[in-house]
């Protein structure tokens, strides 16, 4: 029985706290209550927080200055740190032009029911509105990062920042869910690391889910892009899914590059799903400005069931943009572009081949482009053919009106079998088909399959027919397009999903529509 007493101080020992911060407390006090409750941000700073702890807020009030946790503040995957409210509503962490939260060198850690405020993005500051900093030698994966229901607008590098600061040290397994950012500079999320460390491998296991990424406007005068919605980069399996971006980037005028409003750059194992981007534009210097985009190195990585609409870039980016950088082993599939493009002279679907594009998919897409006031654009294009060893389009749709082109392909005619198109519907509102290949130009679907296309085992295949989309781009009931498709696992061995864009089950009848949905049957 004399063990007890030690093994009951023990246990209140390891047992976890919870910690209150009120305009209306004292610092003086414990803090252990809201009758107790501290008063700043400092105050908390200077607490040790264990695995377990919370640090609230009173909710629907606001507090100066920024939350600061070092590494023994960790908590664990089971038993985490938490900062968020308490009370009635969100509190609010009004940073100025500095930074929100700054969690540095420490995993284990959730966020939640909070709102963070900057006040500038044109200081000439680092500020943001969550940063986890990870600066640890020895290349260390810190886990466990979680964000939920948070508002973070008005910082200059992003609202929300998780940053590998050294080597490839980073972060593993970490969820933002249910974040709005908007009103920040270079992105709402922004994830990356050491300039000098390329490709994938800084951070793990990053989801970004049911977001909503809007007016992050980004700034004139930056070395680099901005105004983008979620930038995720440097990372080994990652999933952006349900999310939404629109209305980013109108004031980067950066000639290098441009904002997107959901993108992943260096990156593997990434699947971009069930998202809208729309209304995303870009500043003076015409660059970019899409809805999405694989960006750099991305490898094994899935876009699909995606909406994309009226943006000034690309509806759909693949940019391996340097001779360093591949896209390889990616899919395309189930995504609708509408007027994408007409801004600059982009286009729905856009592949900027500066490095290697090698067994690239792209499947069961409607891409949808109408005339444009500037400079023209296209529903598919390919910047040059001669780091392209393998680019595949089937059963896709491609509409255009006003006599924008179907395809443009610049530079040298592609070698035989780099780029094939097969099993496509085509259609120009009563124009004709309208492909530039090279330096020649294709005008009907059978000198189109003359030059390589539209062919499978020496038959053709494809449609050039009025594919009588609906408002929503189904196809109706007498629409060529039903049950049109190829079967893509029999001849390709490619999986075709078990769905449509609108989750329909894949085939409706005998076999696919062509296009991101399934038709309307009789």
């Amino acid at each position: 029985m004399g063990g007890m007493p030690a093994l009951a101080a023990l246990l209140a020992f390891m047992a976890a706290d919870d910690f209150h911060l009120s305009p209306g407390g004292d610092d003086a006090r414990a803090g252990t209550s809201p009758a107790a409750a501290w008063r700043t941000l400092a105050r908390a700073g200077a607490a040790t927080l264990r695995p377990g702890d919370r640090l609230l807020l009173e909710g629907g009030k606001s507090f100066e200055g920024t939350i600061e946790l070092d590494a023994a503040d960790a908590g664990t995957a089971e038993k985490p740190v938490t900062i968020g409210s308490y009370g009635s509503g969100r509190a609010v962490v009004r940073a100025g032009n500095g930074i929100g939260l700054l969690a540095r060198n420490c995993g284990g850690i959730t966020v939640e029911n909070l709102e963070f405020e900057g006040t500038s993005l044109d200081e000439k500051t680092d500020s943001a509105g969550i940063r986890f900093r990870n600066d640890l030698p020895g290349d260390v994966k810190l886990e466990a990062i979680r964000v939920s229901n948070v508002l973070a607008r008005g910082f200059r590098t992003a609202g929300i920042h998780l940053l590998g600061a050294r080597g490839s040290s980073g972060y593993r397994g970490v969820l933002l869910e249910k974040v709005e950012a908007s009103g920040n500079g270079i992105a709402g999320v922004l994830t990356g690391g050491p300039g000098e460390t390329r490709g994938p491998g800084i951070h793990e296991d990053v989801r970004v889910v049911d977001g909503r990424f809007h007016d992050n406007e980004g700034f004139p005068g930056h070395k680099n892009h901005s105004g983008n919605g979620v930038l995720v980069g440097r990372a080994r399996r990652v999933l952006l899914e349900r999310c939404t971006a629109w209305n980013n980037g109108r004031r980067c005028d950066f000639k290098g590059g441009g904002p997107v409003g959901l993108w992943v750059w260096d990156c593997d194992r990434a699947v971009i799903q069930g998202c809208e981007s729309y209304s995303n534009r870009t500043g003076d210097a015409s660059i970019d400005g899409g809805g999405f985009d694989f960006d750099g190195i991305v490898t094994n990585s899935v876009m699909q069931y995606n909406l994309s609409r009226d943006n000034d870039g690309a509806g759909i980016l693949v940019c391996p943009y340097s001779e360093e950088c591949r896209s390889e082993g990616n899919v395309i599939r189930y995504n609708v572009s509408v007027n994408d493009g007409r801004a600059h002279g982009y286009s729905g679907i856009h592949v900027y081949a500066g490095g290697p594009v090698k067994d690239v998919d792209v499947y069961h897409n409607t891409v949808v482009v109408s005339a444009a006031p500037k400079t023209p654009p296209r529903a598919v294009y390919v910047s040059d053919s001669k780091l392209v060893t393998g680019l595949r389009f089937r059963n896709n749709v491609f509409v255009t009106g006003g006599g924008v082109a179907h395809v443009e392909v610049e530079g040298e005619e592609p070698a035989a079998g780099s780029i094939l198109f097969q099993g496509n519907a085509w259609w120009a509102e009563g124009k004709p088909l309208s492909i530039k290949w090279g330096p020649k130009s294709v005008g009907t679907l059978e000198a189109w399959r003359a030059l390589g296309q539209e062919t499978v085992e020496g038959k053709p295949v494809g449609v050039f027919a009025d594919p009588r989309l609906g408002p929503d781009r189904r196809p109706g009931a007498d629409s060529p397009l039903l049950d049109a498709a190829l079967d893509l696992k029999k001849l390709f061995a490619l999986d075709p999903g078990a769905r449509d864009q609108a989750g329909a089950v894949v085939p409706q009848g005998a076999a696919a529509d062509l296009g991101a949905f399934e038709g309307t049957r009789r």
